[in-house]
């Protein structure tokens, strides 16, 4: 995958983009106590363990982590950008989901990837991944971890696309162009392991540090062999995909003849059904091809 294009870069991480200073953020306990409904944090202090199989349990002070805004809120729990007071430097701050019930209780799909050994497995080598740092639960509650800490990745697609919407940016075609080409094929590594994201909505499509992208919140991840499948029916990614284009192209400022011509390469993600594996992978590799194409041409 190629990095989005400098002109894009540039602007994502600019300076006057970056969120407040550790100095001015807010204490997560205390802020999970003004903002968050769920209760079930009585005390500052859990425990916690790194994503290994052989880490054990170790009491952790919530107080050693502050927030310093939140990335999003859904239905299942919110994400926070949070920086711990032990670090220093853009590279000690993290995302942290939390969510407001476990996610085994009530969905099918909520699958935690240290619990899936095939799952967690596959992450490891999947290029987009984000690494999952630790987990979090309750000390009478460890068979049920309610937060995870990822690496930091502090810009989202859905920040990108409030800054377009916010007419602060969003005229290069070709950068933009690009970035479609980079989710693709992205996104077609990713299910070609097998791996099936089941949440990959603008909130969790990240820029890292070192400026590609990435993935988070594996929390409702499933994996299945694609071979023995032999048909495509990972519909609910292709789905929140073709809409995440939408609004990312909707909303730039590049001339409307533009943007239908990016959006009328996609536009057959909207009305998806399951197809032989081979002629998904011929779908996508056509659509990249002619991408590619606009932007040599344009």
């Amino acid at each position: 995958m190629k990095l989005v294009s400098q002109y894009l870069l540039l602007f994502i991480f600019s300076p006057t983009l970056k969120a407040e200073t550790t100095e001015v953020c807010q204490p997560l306990p205390s802020y999970l106590k003004q903002y968050e409904k769920d209760t079930t944090l009585h005390n500052p202090w859990v425990v916690s363990k790194r994503m290994e199989y052989d880490s054990k349990w170790e009491f952790i002070d919530l107080n050693s982590y502050c927030v310093i805004r939140k990335l999003g809120e859904g239905g299942h729990g919110l994400a926070l950008l949070i920086s711990s007071y032990k670090d220093a430097g853009p590279f000690g701050q993290y995302v942290l989901k939390i969510y407001k019930q476990h996610p085994n209780h009530g969905l099918k799909r909520h699958v935690w990837p240290l619990r899936d050994a095939e799952l967690y497995e596959a992450l490891k080598k999947f290029r987009g991944y984000t690494q999952a740092l630790r987990i979090y639960a309750l000390p009478e509650q460890t068979d049920k971890p309610f937060m995870t800490l990822f690496m930091a990745n502090d810009f989202s697609l859905r920040d990108l696309i409030s800054r377009f919407k916010a007419d602060q940016e969003g005229k290069d075609f070709h950068s933009l162009t690009q970035l479609v080409i980079d989710i693709l094929e992205l996104l077609t590594e990713m299910h070609c392991m097998g791996i099936h994201h089941w949440d990959l909505y603008t909130g969790n499509i990240m820029f890292s540090h070192d400026q590609t992208l990435k993935f988070i919140d594996f929390s409702y991840a499933s994996i299945s062999n694609p071979v023995n499948s032999k048909t495509f029916n990972f519909l609910f990614d292709i789905d929140t995909t073709s809409d995440n284009i939408k609004q990312l192209i909707s909303a730039s400022r590049i001339p409307e003849e533009q943007k239908h011509l990016i959006l009328s390469q996609i536009s057959w993600m909207s009305s998806y059904q399951e197809l032989p594996w081979e002629s998904h992978i011929s779908n996508i590799e056509t659509t990249i091809k002619h991408l590619k194409h606009l932007i040599s041409t344009q």
